[in-house]
């Protein structure tokens, strides 16, 4: 999948070095606090983004998950 770009925003699909950044937030209580899901600890963003990245390789699709 290509990027989606504009003046202001970058959309593309995760990659493996976004984990520290996924994990910034995954893991902030005050950020998860209105989610449906708990703080995330390492091991389980490190899976979670493992997850997204093969689907991302899948044919076909039946989600995408992208940076922004």
């Amino acid at each position: 999948m290509n990027p989606i770009l504009t003046n202001r925003l970058r959309l593309r699909p995760f990659r493996p070095e976004d984990e520290a950044a996924v994990y910034a937030y995954t893991s902030d209580p005050e950020v998860t606090r209105y989610t449906s899901w708990e703080p995330h600890t390492r091991a389980e963003t490190s899976a979670r983004l493992r997850g997204w990245i093969a689907g991302q390789e899948q044919s076909p699709i039946t989600a995408i998950h992208l940076a922004i």
